[in-house]
């Protein structure tokens, strides 16, 4: 009978400590499920079939809607939503003909007495992924300035795409699903850094376009004598094959000639005793947004990829330093022995701070971006003579503060930046000087509105440039 006793009890002690271990997990999971969002939302096409002749324009809203915060039954709210939408190639965006129309005219918020959203933050025009049958994307971003306790919840509508029926067929809209981003306020426990809202489902688009497709010339392809045609509402061609094909393209044969080589040999550096062994790069730069009066903008080091003919080298870490004789604006400058790298002609230099875009600076007193491929800088071995370059008036851009991994960079300013630096802002959180947070962009110690406004200068370039 005293075996019987304590097996029950051995039995009875194993059974309390596996549901304490499953409640703990439990308990965990719901954690670890709310440390990363704090409600679940949908995004979806509303309605999601379409019906159009060619020539008609298709507006198509999107919503979201939002679910209660996680653990309770309050609301939870949204301000910000960043999206990319994708379509067949029987469709185009309807960006207005009229002058001084942009793409941001296709892209309609609601403007009836209570808006969900007050600003389209950027629009663009991007390709598909490979491999899928989409012939066009756009990507936008929209967000609210109303406050808290104005902010809207449920089914709340976030804009209207303007499309344009180009041609017969059939085809879908759907969002990109790893391009998607929502965020809002947490009315629960409003001081939790996490201002996110999980994405649990999608609901995509079906379209049909009736009627007789045309086409328009392009331009002559002088190689095979065809011409390039697109679809157009008034073509004059009712057949693909018949643009093409019409007269007035013929083919250019070109005249032979003796084979040049493309690439020029570079002379190898002269190098001169007493100075470095390598080319030594020297500019100056400036952080968008940073004022003369920001004084937790100090100790930001940069990472600089160098490319010319003599190939490419990365150095990270490199220090910048504040010119403290320059007192209107707030400039930092670069020296650096290129250590393993043996260009001196047509370089172009890279340059990504921990908390910014990659810029490439190709020219001296660049003021915009550099669009072509390689660059105009010289550079020599002597830190005396090699040129001081001037790269102030395209000041780096702010935003690139976190990713898929939390506070590492990917290389582009989206929502999860937005997101990051919101929450940040909302609790006002401040250092002292000469510290640093990365969610302060201009450097004046604290996360407030204007660090918002500093990223969303960024949202318009995106990425970081790359070529």
């Amino acid at each position: 009978m005293k075996k019987n006793n304590s097996l029950f009890i051995i039995v009875g002690l194993i059974l309390v400590l596996a549901l304490a271990a499953s409640i703990s997990l439990v308990q965990n999971s719901q954690e670890l499920r709310r440390g990363a969002y704090f409600a679940g939302t949908k995004v979806l096409f509303n309605p999601v079939n379409y019906t159009a002749t060619v020539g008609q324009e298709i507006s198509v809203p999107i919503y979201v809607e939002t679910q209660p915060v996680y653990g309770s039954t309050e609301p939870s709210k949204v301000d910000f939503v960043e999206t990319r939408v994708c379509y067949g190639r029987e469709l185009r965006i309807d960006v207005p003909t009229m002058e001084g129309s942009s793409l941001q005219d296709a892209l309609v918020l609601d403007r009836q007495i209570s808006p969900a959203f007050t600003e389209v933050m950027y629009t663009r025009l991007v390709q598909p992924q490979s491999g899928t049958n989409y012939h066009g994307c756009l990507e936008f971003a929209v967000r609210s300035d109303l406050p808290r306790e104005q902010l809207k919840s449920g089914m709340v509508r976030v804009a209207m795409v303007k499309f344009r029926a180009m041609s017969a067929g059939t085809g879908n809209i759907t969002f990109d699903t790893s391009r998607t981003t929502v965020s809002g306020y947490n009315s629960v426990d409003p001081g939790n850094v996490d201002q996110t809202l999980k994405v649990e489902e999608f609901v995509h688009a079906t379209y049909t376009i009736a009627g007789q497709t045309k086409y328009d010339r392009g331009t002559c392809n002088t190689t095979t004598g065809n011409y390039a045609c697109t679809v157009a509402e008034n073509g004059a061609y009712a057949t693909l094959t018949e643009c093409e094909n019409s007269e007035g393209c013929e083919p250019v044969v070109p005249p032979t000639s003796t084979p040049r080589p493309t690439n020029t040999p570079q002379p190898s550096p002269t190098v001169t005793p007493g100075v470095a062994t390598n080319p030594v790069l020297k500019f100056r730069f400036s952080y968008m947004g940073v004022r003369t009066d920001s004084q937790c903008a100090v100790g930001w080091p940069v990472q600089i990829i160098v490319l010319g003919p003599g190939g490419t080298k990365v150095y990270t870490d490199v220090p910048a330093q504040r010119d403290t004789s320059i007192t209107d604006k707030v400039v930092y400058r670069v020296t650096k022995v290129l250590d393993g790298f043996s260009g001196s002609q047509n370089i172009a230099v890279f340059v990504k701070g921990r908390k910014h875009l990659q810029m490439k600076y190709a020219k001296n007193n660049q003021n915009a971006a550099y669009d072509r491929a390689g660059g105009e800088l010289t550079l020599t071995n002597d830190a005396n003579t090699t040129p001081d370059y001037d790269f102030t008036n395209y000041p780096m851009l702010a935003g690139d503060v976190t990713g898929p991994t939390y506070e590492r960079q990917d290389g582009v300013v989206d929502g999860r930046d937005f997101s990051y630096v919101k929450t940040r802002a909302i609790q006002r959180i401040s250092c002292n000087p000469g510290e640093d947070m990365l969610a302060d962009l201009d450097g004046n110690c604290q996360v407030v509105s204007v660090d918002i406004s500093t990223l969303m200068l960024s949202l318009a370039e995106k990425q970081g440039q790359l070529y």
